[in-house]
C-alpha cells in the first residue's frame, strides 16, 4: 500500500486513527504525538478518530471528526477483554457507515486489535509501534509480551496490518520477533514542529527553578520509568559534580521512579545540584532544551 503525496492533498481520502480512550489523551509522548499527527494531518487529507469519550479541556481543530463511540475498557481477563465484542462490532458497523480508506492504529494492542474489523471490509491498517507493544524487558518487567495471550493477540494484528511503522531502527528486531513480516516494517522518526521552538525562551526558566546563568545544566526530559535508566543517570552526575562544580541535572517529568530517584538523590547529597520539575508543558519544555547545555537520555 502506497500514498502518493498527490493523493495525500485529496480531502476525499479519509484516514480514522483509533483510539481505546478519550481523545485527545493526555499524560504521555504517544498520546501527545498522535495528536499532533491527527492536526497536522486535517490540514490535507480528511481525518476520523474514533475513541471513548472527547476531552472538552483540550480544543479540537474544526476538520478533525470526532466518534466516541467505544466503550471503555473494564478489567477482565487479560485486561481489555471483557468489551472486546461489542467494541469490534460498534467499529465494524462504523466503517460499513463511513468507509474510510485507511485504519491507523498508535500501539498495536489495545488499539490495533480493535482495528481488525477493517480487514473485513478490505480496508488497510497500519500499525505503529512506541515500544511498549513490541519491545521486551525482562529486567524492569517492560513489555506487553510479557503476557502469553497479549503476545498472541499481537501477532495476530501483525498478521493482519498492512504496514508496520516503528519509532526507530533498533525496534525493527522487535517487531520481526513479536510477528512482523519484514516487508511490512517501515521505520518513521518521532517528528518535531520547528516553527513552534523558535517562539520560546528561557528567561522564565532560569528564574523559575533557580538556575544561575554560568551553570551547566543536564536535562534528563521523559517518563521516570526502569527501563530510562534514570536512576544510573543520578549516580553517573554524582561524579560529574565533583569535576564540574557549578552542574545542575533537571529531571523533567514523571513516573512510578520518581520517589525512589529522590531518596537517591538525597542519599548522595545531590539534593542542592537536582531539580524534579514534573509534568512539563509544551511551551516549558522546549525553554528547557533551550536553557540545557546536554541532554541525557541513558
Amino acid at each position: 500500500m502506497s500514498l502518493n503525496y498527490q493523493v495525500m492533498q485529496d480531502k476525499k481520502l479519509k484516514v480514522c486513527f483509533v483510539s481505546l480512550s478519550q481523545f485527545p489523551a493526555t499524560g504521555g509522548g504517544v498520546q501527545t504525538l498522535t495528536f499532533e499527527l491527527v492536526k497536522a494531518l486535517s490540514k490535507k487529507i480528511t481525518i476520523q478518530v474514533v475513541c471513548t469519550t472527547i476531552n472538552s479541556q483540550i480544543d479540537i481543530p474544526n476538520n478533525v471528526e470526532v466518534y466516541p463511540i467505544l466503550k471503555v475498557p473494564k478489567i477482565g481477563v487479560g485486561g481489555y477483554i471483557i468489551p472486546a465484542p461489542l467494541n469490534l462490532i460498534l467499529f465494524l458497523n462504523f466503517l460499513k457507515r463511513e468507509r474510510p480508506h485507511v485504519v491507523h492504529a498508535h500501539l498495536i494492542f489495545p488499539n490495533g486489535f480493535f482495528s481488525l474489523p477493517a480487514k473485513l471490509l478490505g480496508i488497510p491498517i497500519i500499525c505503529t509501534s512506541h515500544c511498549i507493544d513490541i519491545q521486551i524487558n525482562q529486567d524492569v518487567s517492560y513489555g506487553l509480551r510479557q503476557n502469553k495471550f497479549l503476545a498472541k493477540i499481537i501477532g495476530i494484528v501483525l498478521n493482519f496490518s498492512s504496514i508496520h511503522t516503528v519509532v526507530s531502527k533498533c525496534m525493527i528486531k522487535d517487531a520481526i520477533e513479536a510477528g512482523s513480516h519484514p516487508s511490512k516494517i517501515k521505520v518513521i522518526y518521532n517528528g518535531i514542529d520547528l516553527r513552534k521552538i523558535s517562539s520560546f525562551g528561557e528567561g522564565n526558566i532560569s528564574r523559575q527553578y533557580k538556575i544561575a546563568k554560568d551553570n551547566f545544566v543536564i536535562l534528563f526530559f521523559g517518563r521516570l520509568h526502569p527501563k530510562k535508566c534514570p536512576d544510573d543517570l543520578i549516580k553517573a552526575f554524582s561524579k560529574v559534580v565533583q569535576n564540574i562544580p557549578n552542574s545542575q541535572l533537571i529531571f523533567a517529568g514523571t513516573g512510578e521512579e520518581e520517589i525512589k530517584l529522590r531518596n537517591l538523590t538525597s542519599d548522595l547529597n545531590l539534593n542542592e545540584k537536582i531539580i524534579f520539575t514534573g509534568f512539563v508543558s509544551e511551551d516549558r519544555k522546549w525553554d528547557l532544551f533551550r536553557r540545557c547545555d546536554v541532554f541525557v537520555l541513558p
